[in-house]
């Protein structure tokens, strides 16, 4: 992987780097839980719908905090927001690896998810007002493969750790690597440059929370794609490998990281791909293999259905700049972080109820009927975003904020 070009774009190219760094530690404390599950409904007794609540409670960190983020990423610098969260994450994976009994862990990994909506929105919203148009899948795509080589590194490290010190070491590794996170946010460079504010004399339309008609589908197509793909690389994946193919916690984690190996090349030429490509064609690349996946779990378990479903699980890398610029495209340059945070506040609403509807559905049907729900969520991902994707955006300055635009439009009620 060639740096250098970052390195050469100035400020711009700093801000890559050091996000892309910072995605990488977040991204590493989020998945180092995959090959521990096992051991943890071991040791507190839980159920498979009960180990759904550290994705869940993530995903509810994440959402409580999107609001309040996407505001700030608004208004103050990118270096402060990511500094913060960089504390909140080593406060999370501390409590996480203490915990003496199972709400303990589950708050930890709540709080985390509130370190990642701060750096997320900060670092995104950074990114999409810096970069150059045609430019903006290249750089969130290559910002955003952080979090592929975060999840590539933490599986086989966790699962190595707790073969040889128990599940809460993986917790405190987590906590070190994350203090880096800090000193990598405060060296952001450059601020992201926010446009004037129109007129009072100008009407506006804005939706409740920053919410609008355009990114109504974008919310749509992100929790199909998105919220899937999470709930596939921390609950459905580790508890296959564990329960479907009989694996090891070590070898979980080393088939986990081949799996996110695999998702980090992928997130690296994502961008270029939509840039020169297209949108279309990066939802097809990642719809298209989950659709595969779905048909996989259909088989009886083992161990080749298992490397199967992990790499097909691998496609969504390519869709990891399409959300963010599909925001970016349907949101004014004022107000990109306040949209950001309610496309990833419904996703993240999304994400809380599938890991634990999902491990029900585990326990009562098996892994067949998350085949069933998977074939079902990526082909309707593939035909509302092809849908989203074929409509040219219009400008959202025109639409929101025009002299020929009405004060009042009975068919387009705010949203609450």
């Amino acid at each position: 992987m060639n740096l250098l070009p970052w390195i050469r774009r100035g400020d711009l190219g700093a801000s890559v780097l050091a996000l892309f760094a910072a995605f990488a530690f977040v991204s590493f404390s989020t998945a180092v839980v995959g090959p521990v599950l096992g051991l943890l409904h071991d040791e507190f007794q839980v159920t498979y719908a009960s180990l759904g609540l550290i994705a869940g409670l993530q995903a509810l960190g994440r959402g409580v905090a999107m609001l309040p983020a996407g505001r700030l990423a608004d208004r103050y610098p990118p270096r402060a927001l990511v500094a913060v969260g960089g504390v909140l994450m080593v406060v999370g994976s501390l409590a996480s690896a203490a915990a003496p009994v199972y709400p303990v862990l589950v708050l930890g990994t709540a709080v985390i998810g509130v370190s990642m909506a701060l750096i997320f929105t900060a670092g995104m919203t950074h990114l999409v007002r810096s970069a150059p148009e045609g430019a903006r899948g290249r750089t969130v795509g290559r910002a955003m493969a952080g979090w592929g080589l975060g999840s590539l590194l933490a599986p086989l490290a966790a699962g190595v750790l707790a073969d040889a010190f128990g599940w809460r070491s993986v917790f405190l590794l987590a906590a070190a690597l994350s203090v880096a996170a800090v000193p990598l946010g405060l060296s952001i460079r450059g601020a992201s440059p926010l446009p004037p504010e129109p007129s009072a004399a100008t009407p506006q339309r804005r939706w409740a929370l920053g919410l609008t008609r355009r990114l109504i589908p974008v919310v749509i197509v992100s929790s199909l794609i998105w919220g899937s793909g999470s709930a596939i690389m921390r609950l459905v994946l580790p508890l296959y490998g564990s329960e479907g193919a009989q694996l090891t916690p070590a070898l979980i984690g080393a088939w986990l990281s081949v799996f996110a190996a695999v998702t980090f090349g992928l997130m690296l030429v994502s961008g270029t791909i939509l840039d020169r490509l297209g949108r279309l064609t990066v939802l097809l690349l990642a719809a298209i293999p989950g659709i595969l996946g779905g048909f996989i779990l259909l088989l009886p378990t083992g161990l080749l259905p298992f490397v199967l479903f992990g790499l097909t699980k691998a496609g969504i890398g390519f869709s990891m700049p399409l959300i963010p610029v599909l925001v970016a495209d349907r949101s004014s340059p004022a107000h990109v972080g306040r949209s950001m945070g309610i496309v990833q506040f419904l996703t993240d609403i999304v994400n809380l109820a599938l890991p634990l509807a999902l491990g029900a559905l585990l326990d009562v049907s098996g892994f067949g009927a998350l085949g069933i729900f998977f074939i079902v969520a990526f082909a309707a991902a593939a035909i509302m975003g092809a849908r989203l994707i074929a409509a040219t955006p219009q400008r959202p300055e025109a639409s929101e904020a025009g002299a020929t635009a009405p004060a009042a439009d009975p068919a387009s009620p705010p949203v609450g």
